[in-house]
């Protein structure tokens, strides 16, 4: 049953005892769970977890009908809940973040659980109407009627129920507040926390730099000069997963309907229309997810030492192995073939010949039973009975030679009397075209290219993509956004520059003002009398000082929070400042986190020529420019038009933004006039075309995140989402790792802060709505030997900066040699053991992986912060390590070849005994006013303190 596309839900939810609850009602039969229900027969957890592994690796291009959309069963409505709950994201017998906080300590879990539940799933089944408190306990037992207020507050509060545009929502009874919030971007996620916020009765104001709403969802109208006109999403157009997906919900609500991708076939053309080997694209397929799970395995054996490696450096290693093992299967099969068919051709030879024996046998045998006048007659048939001998295996051989010559024949009248590309590729030519094109679905995924994804961290949201359908919405994204917009005070071509913020309500002496745009004063006028009217609009008590205040082209405003939603490719370039500037861990998040650019050349036709699909593919036969028009979506049966979108990825789409807008589209035509003549059809000329460029958007500088190498992950997305105090708060794409480079991924943090938000509010007034720090998550009280421990580290630590970072000061050694590492290169420093010893050909090896990510050595160790990582080598390890070329190569033999392990510290073993001869060879003499000091910090980093 597939409930998110209104199918009956059956008979109502039991009593969850029966512990909570009765029945989740539908609206008029028409239920809205935004869930697609299953049930698992045997065996198909195993399907469902490597159709969950491998579908971000495919990427929405292809094999989107999942094993599970096969199995869709009707189950119970208890199971039903729990299906809702994880389909949201929730952990259905389980606390999430800040949910234990709310509750009593002596609760009883499992039955909280289940009327937490069954609360979702209520909601979830008519998602039009406000689902009241007094409503959500109507069907829980009365011993359990205790956990309602806690359940429905928390989902209440944190946008699982009660959100969206629905009239009832936005009409729900909420008391006035003083509290104002100035939300900077009027994208989805600003403008689901704007909506969220104002639902909730606080006044609201969106300032927003460009002239329309959506920031990167963007729907264009497209026109011809007959009248014909069409719209095409520019910027994020598939809703990936409906199951559970907040973008579903909208839509349900606005009323729009939605298209079924059809992903479970996507044809790929090379330029002349032709197509690869079916058996070999499969094969392909299966190899390449095959890589992208080694790779998998190795990040895992790597560990920490895999952060600087990207994720082309892996495949590319692991590309070549497999291919090395697939020719030599070949060679080993074309061999036992060849010995196998010469075998059955002696075997046939002397099989025909036994056969002719008895023929000529049984004709003699039957010429001398018959009358003479017969035996002249007979004896002319050549075969048994009178009838011909099969033919042999060279006639067979040469009729199928024929037979192939009559196709290739076909198919060079199809291409102008020339043999097909498809035909001049041999099996290991059309394996690597392949290779390319799935590559550069991944690049197109993730926005940029596979050297700048983390092989690490790349893939860190696959388990919590949304399931069910990816769909299209007739009309564009743009109705999601007009609906959100609806009411609030938006601010348009209002570019924020500056966001003044207080620290814990202590005003900052303002700085000077920043400069501003020409406007003309009318315009600034009327900006400045419809913020005067929000501000009237406000009930009494009058609010207190305003704590933030966010200076753009349009004026000052000022309010008790700001909400910041711009991109992170803003952030990247300092388009918006802060006073006081970000803590140092947010900015260094802005800095690793990768930031992308996947472009489109959007095309309206006067008729569709391409057939009943929803994309195509098209395989380039040079690697360096695989995203180039990779993949095509045809916009024909929700535009309104005929219109085509051709996708522009990895290196491929910040080239694509430096070309003439005339010679892209050129060159898009003739591509499609190439695949598509050779099947005798004719391509018109397109009434309009429009061609992207995210990359040199001012508003975005590029079009999504993604993890680079040396990023930290789901820490540095974590880092983005931190507010500044109760101020100051973050929401977009880039600040979730669950859900990020997603449209929902936006919408979702939209609301995650609007709850931040109105949780700091309520605090300041001294209510009691944000949850406290659950006792299972307080910090642990330190003893005596966590002390210690930590005392050990920090002495540790200042043992290896004084080997490898010594001060500048600090001259020679005790030997006369020069302080600090004995060779340098690329990311690596080492130090060898003390001259004359045992050690003196053992060197101690510091790693930089942030070094190694950009590839700046020492000038990168200086310009940021340092990822240290440490192993010992002997010498010639060392000399073997610096002929290697570049810095992630290094790492890869260190950690594969040389089967060496990096650490961290603590180091231990043979690394910890040669830091210590090191320490006391470079001791200084004795007498020296420094030599206590040195031995007590050697003392304590061996452990051996008191």
């Amino acid at each position: 049953m597939e409930a998110s596309d209104g199918g009956e839900v059956g008979s109502p939810p039991s009593s969850p005892e029966q512990s909570a609850d009765s029945s989740a009602p539908s609206a008029g039969g028409t239920p809205a769970l935004g869930v697609t229900v299953r049930a698992w027969p045997d065996g198909a957890l195993e399907d469902e977890e490597e159709e969950l592994r491998s579908h971000r690796k495919r990427g929405p291009g292809r094999g989107q009908e999942t094993a599970a959309a096969k199995r869709q069963k009707e189950i119970t409505d208890d199971a039903l809940e729990i299906e809702v709950a994880y389909a949201v994201g929730l952990d259905a017998f389980g606390m999430n973040e800040h949910e234990a906080g709310l509750l009593p300590d002596d609760l009883d879990e499992e039955a909280y659980f289940r009327v937490r539940n069954h609360i979702l799933a209520r909601w979830r089944s008519n998602v039009g109407a406000f689902l009241s408190r007094d409503a959500a306990g109507a069907k829980i037992l009365p011993r359990h009627k205790h956990l309602v207020d806690s359940a429905w507050q928390w989902l209440d509060l944190q946008g699982f129920i009660n959100f969206g545009v629905a009239p009832a929502i936005t009409g729900r009874p909420s008391p006035p507040r003083s509290e104002a919030v100035v939300v900077i971007g009027a994208g989805l996620a600003g403008l689901s926390a704007a909506r969220q916020l104002a639902n909730h009765g606080y006044a609201v104001v969106v300032v927003e730099g460009a002239d329309r709403p959506g920031g990167r969802v963007f729907t264009h109208r497209l026109e011809g000069p007959d009248g014909a006109a069409a719209v095409a999403d520019l910027g994020g157009s598939i809703i990936t997963g409906i199951d559970g997906n907040p973008l579903a919900v909208l839509a349900r609500q606005l009323g729009i309907p939605m298209h079924d991708i059809n992903g479970s076939s996507v044809p790929l053309y090379l330029r002349d229309g032709s197509q690869l080997d079916a058996g070999v694209d499969k094969q392909v397929e299966h190899l390449f997810n095959r890589l992208l799970d080694r790779s998998a395995e190795l990040r895992d054996q790597l560990g920490a030492g895999g952060d600087a490696v990207s994720l082309q450096a892996s495949l590319d290693g692991l590309w070549r192995r497999e291919q090395a093992r697939i020719q030599r299967a070949e060679r080993r099969a074309a061999a036992a073939a060849a010995a196998a068919a010469e075998q059955r051709e002696g075997q046939q030879q002397q099989q025909q010949q036994q056969e002719g024996q008895q023929q000529e046998g049984q004709q003699q045998q039957e010429q001398q039973q018959q009358p003479p006048e017969q035996q002249s007659a007979s004896g002319q048939q050549p075969g048994m009975n009178g009838g011909p001998l099969p033919p042999s295996p060279e006639q067979q051989q040469q009729q199928q030679q024929q037979q192939q010559q009559q196709q290739q024949q076909q198919q060079q009248q199809q291409h102008g009397g020339a043999a097909p590309l498809a035909a001049r590729f041999s099996v290991d030519q059309a394996r690597q075209l392949l290779v390319q094109w799935h590559l550069a679905n991944i690049e197109f995924a993730n926005a940029t290219r596979l050297a700048a994804l983390s092989m690490r961290h790349w893939d860190l949201d696959d388990e919590f993509e949304h399931q069910g359908a990816h769909v299209f919405l007739p009309g564009g994204n743009l109705r999601l956004l007009e609906g959100l917009a609806q009411g609030i005070p938006i601010f348009y071509r209002a570019p924020a520059r500056l966001l003044q913020y207080c620290d814990q309500g202590v005003r900052r002496a303002a700085p000077p003002a920043p400069p501003r745009c020409p406007r003309r004063r009318a315009a600034r006028a009327a900006r400045a009398r419809a913020w005067q009217a929000v501000e009237h609009a406000r009930p009494p008590p009058p609010p207190p000082p305003a704590q933030v205040e966010v200076h753009t082209d349009a004026g000052v405003f000022a309010a008790d929070a700001a909400l910041v939603t711009v991109p992170l490719g803003v952030l990247k370039r300092g388009g918006l400042a802060f006073v006081p500037p970000l803590p140092r861990r947010k900015a260094a998040a802005i800095r690793r986190l990768g930031f992308g650019v996947l472009n489109k050349v959007a095309l309206l036709f006067p008729r569709c020529f391409w057939g009943a699909r929803d994309m195509f593919g098209h395989v380039r036969s040079d690697p360096s420019a695989r995203g180039l028009y990779y993949l095509f979506y045809a916009y024909d049966g929700i535009a309104g038009g005929a219109v085509l979108a051709g996708l522009v990825a990895g290196d491929a789409a910040p080239a694509f933004e430096g070309r003439p807008h005339d010679a892209c589209v050129a060159e898009v035509m003739a591509l499609l006039r190439g695949m598509f003549k050779p099947q005798g059809v004719d391509v018109p000329d397109p009434l309009q075309a429009v061609c992207t460029a995210w990359g040199a958007d001012p508003m975005c500088h590029g079009s999504y995140s993604s993890v680079a190498p040396g990023s930290s992950g789901a820490a540095d997305y974590e880092a983005m989402a931190t507010p500044l105090g109760d101020r100051v708060f973050f929401a977009g794409e880039a600040t979730t790792s669950r859900y990020p480079a997603t449209m929902h991924g936006a919408f979702a943090t939209g609301l995650r802060e609007a709850a931040n938000i109105m949780a700091a509010f309520a605090e300041a007034r001294g209510e009691e709505l944000r949850p406290r720090a659950p006792a299972a998550y307080a910090a642990p009280v330190a003893d005596a030997r966590a002390t210690a421990a930590g005392q050990q580290l920090v002495k540790l630590s200042e043992l290896l900066q004084q080997v490898f970072d010594p001060p500048p000061d600090d001259g020679d050694d005790a030997h006369g040699a020069p302080a600090g590492p004995d060779e340098e290169f690329g990311a690596f420093r080492a130090v060898f053991g003390p001259p004359g010893s045992g050690l003196q050909d053992q060197a101690l090896v510091a790693v930089d992986l942030a070094g190694a990510r950009g590839g700046g050595g020492a000038a990168a160790r200086r310009g940021g912060a340092a990822m240290q990582v440490y192993t010992t080598l002997s010498r010639a390890q060392l000399e073997l390590l610096r002929e290697v070329r570049g810095d992630e190569r290094r790492i890869g033999v260190l950690s594969g070849e040389l089967g060496v392990r990096l650490v961290g510290r603590p180091l231990d073993g043979e690394a910890l005994a040669l830091l210590e001869a090191i320490v006391q060879a470079r001791r200084p003499p004795p007498g020296s006013d420094e030599e206590p000091q040195q031995r007590d910090g050697e003392d304590e980093a061996r452990g051996g303190g008191d």
